[in-house]
């Protein structure tokens, strides 16, 4: 291999990855609220169906995550990152194509599904490859350019509804997202070894020789870490509740009397501040070494968020936009953080299998945050109910992600720790 340097290959791939990271929170989200709502205005139907659709695809996706070590030593990252797309792309297009209930809602849950997986299982193995030293900063880079899909993709999909109506519209969005994985098959290196770099574009060091390719745990050992599962759990409860009010979080300003457009608008808003969030966040894990002190901080700002959700009923559309921001606007600040915490439980060669455990686990219970949404909808007719439950698990979580703690938490053969 290689000592050569070169900043333009690494960096650019740095830009696919945030491609990726702007495809995951609008499908997950800020988009899919205004694309499920205009797909029960012009097919007449609850939303009810396509919430418990979410959940159940989530689970699926979740199993998925068990074969993701074997799907990427078949066929890389890369194939990965270009196969979630195209599966995005397509469900996107197909959603409003057929007037049939199930066949809707099974559309729709692919497309919250399909382009997170492609986040995670995908973007975040590269990064771990490529940047293995300065993951946090990446992370937290990556995962802030959710501002773009706020800033820029949400306005222009919302007047393509408008003009064009909503078939059109997710015409527009599959097709954008079915380029970039085409564009992915030519843009996309496995590794910087492939192309005789160098990771972080710096010199290997003698452990990280010895070491390359080398994984010192298996799948019995990393789930007999209690600590381990104390952050799995954590992160998933975390996550449930986030993605859950996300799901919904249009729908919420909406529900407590702000308009549509002034919504968007405080989503636009948001973006700049998730930008900030997660390039500090990404900063603070660097420099302090610690996510776990980053994340009480970060998921602390959520629970308010989430308290004033559930509790706050005047018309004040000010603290009802707080409210929003603090919630979703550290959004991309958490995606960062779980990885990094992942990270620093497995250890640099056990991230591979401990990280592709974590997510089958991680996707199981955060999964059900749309089935809160569809149940709170169903018991009482709004979502009040959720925004309860789901402060809940962020607090639960919190607690059990303290107790994972820091430091390496699986025991393996050749490492004791």
């Amino acid at each position: 291999m290689s000592n050569k340097k070169n900043f333009a290959l690494g960096y650019s791939l740095v830009a696919n990855w945030s491609i990726a990271w702007i495809i995951a929170p609008f499908s997950l989200s800020i988009g899919t609220n205004i694309f499920r709502n205009s797909l029960c205005e012009m097919f007449d139907m609850s939303p009810a169906p396509m919430l418990t659709m979410s959940t159940i695809i989530g689970v699926i996706g979740a199993l998925v995550f068990f074969f993701v070590p074997k799907i990427i030593n078949k066929i890389g990252a890369k194939g990965f990152i270009v196969i979630a797309a195209l599966i995005s792309g397509l469900a996107w297009i197909a959603a409003p194509m057929v007037n049939n209930i199930l066949w809707v809602s099974i559309m729709y849950g692919i497309t919250k599904t399909a382009p997170i997986m492609l986040a995670l299982g995908g973007t975040m193995v590269q990064v771990s490859k490529w940047f293995p030293r300065k993951k946090a900063v990446i992370m937290g880079l990556i995962t802030s350019s959710g501002i773009i899909a706020s800033v820029v993709v949400l306005p222009i999909y919302t007047k393509l509804i408008a003009s064009a109506g909503p078939r059109n519209a997710a015409l527009v969005i599959g097709l954008f997202i079915i380029a970039y994985g085409v564009a992915s098959i030519f843009w996309i290196k496995e590794t910087p070894q492939e192309v005789g770099l160098l990771p972080d574009n710096m010199p290997l060091t003698d452990d990280m020789l010895a070491t390359e390719g080398v994984t010192f745990c298996t799948r019995r050992q990393v789930i007999t870490s209690p600590r381990w599962w104390c952050g799995t759990i954590g992160w998933g409860l975390t996550l449930l509740g986030v993605e859950g009010f996300l799901s919904i979080a249009i729908t919420y300003m909406i529900g407590r009397g702000i308009p549509q457009p002034t919504a968007i608008v405080f989503v636009s808003i948001c973006g700049v501040i998730q930008f900030v969030t997660s390039n500090l966040s990404g900063i603070a894990d660097h420099k302090i070494g610690n996510p776990v002190k980053v994340s009480v901080v970060i998921n602390g700002m959520q629970i308010i968020g989430l308290l004033i959700c559930a509790f706050y009923t005047g018309p004040s559309w000010a603290i009802i936009a707080i409210s929003y921001w603090l919630v979703v606007g550290t959004f991309g600040a958490s995606n960062n953080l779980f990885s990094s915490h992942m990270f620093n439980l497995a250890g640099a060669q056990n991230y591979s299998v401990a990280f592709s455990l974590f997510n089958l686990f991680f996707f199981l219970i955060k999964a059900f945050g749309t089935q809160v949404s569809a149940f709170s909808l169903n018991q009482t007719g709004g979502y009040v109910l959720s925004y309860q439950l789901f402060a809940v698990a962020l607090i639960v979580g919190l607690i059990l992600i303290c107790i994972a703690g820091n430091k390496i938490a699986i025991k393996n053969d050749n490492l004791v720790i």
